[in-house]
C-alpha cells in the first residue's frame, strides 16, 4: 500500500501485513509526523472515489502566510529599494529573481491541490504592493 504524508507529501510504501484491522500508527521518516493508516475496505474505497478531498481554510491561510513571509523578507533586507520600486511601479520587475525564488519555495511547500484553489501568490504580492504604497504615500 502507498500512503502519502499529509504534512510533507512524501510517498511511503507500507506492507499490507503491517496494518492491523483496527489500523496502525506510523511515523513519517521525512517530517516525523504521526500517521494513522487503516486497511482499505470496499466501503472506504467507494467513499474515497465519490468524495472530493476538502481543502480547508487552514491550508489556504498557511499558503498566504508563507507568501507574506517571503515578501516580508524581501522588504526587510531591501527597504529603500522596495520603497523606490513600489513608488515607481516597478516592484515586480526589480525583484523578479527574488519573487521567482519565492515562487519555487511556495511550490515546494504548498501542495498542488491548495495552489489550484486560487492564485494566492500573485494576490498576496498585489496586496503587499498596495499596502506599502499606501504606507509611503501618506
Amino acid at each position: 500500500m502507498v500512503i502519502i504524508c499529509p504534512k510533507c507529501r512524501v510517498k511511503l510504501k507500507v506492507s499490507d501485513e503491517k496494518i492491523t484491522p483496527n489500523g496502525k500508527k506510523f511515523r513519517c521518516p521525512k517530517c516525523n509526523s504521526l500517521l494513522f493508516v487503516k486497511k482499505k475496505t470496499k466501503e472506504s474505497i467507494k467513499k474515497a472515489v465519490t468524495e472530493k478531498p476538502l481543502i480547508d481554510d487552514k491550508a489556504i491561510q498557511r499558503a498566504k502566510r508563507l507568501i507574506r513571509t517571503i515578501l516580508s523578507d524581501i522588504h526587510f533586507y531591501n527597504q529603500e529599494k522596495v520603497k523606490e520600486s513600489i513608488l515607481k511601479g516597478t516592484f515586480k520587475e526589480d525583484f523578479k529573481s527574488q519573487l521567482s525564488e519565492g515562487m519555487k519555495l511556495y511550490k515546494t511547500r504548498i501542495p498542488e491541490e491548495v495552489r489550484q484553489k486560487g492564485d494566492f501568490f500573485n494576490q498576496e504580492v498585489e496586496k503587499f504592493i498596495k499596502d506599502i504604497e499606501k504606507k509611503y504615500k501618506e
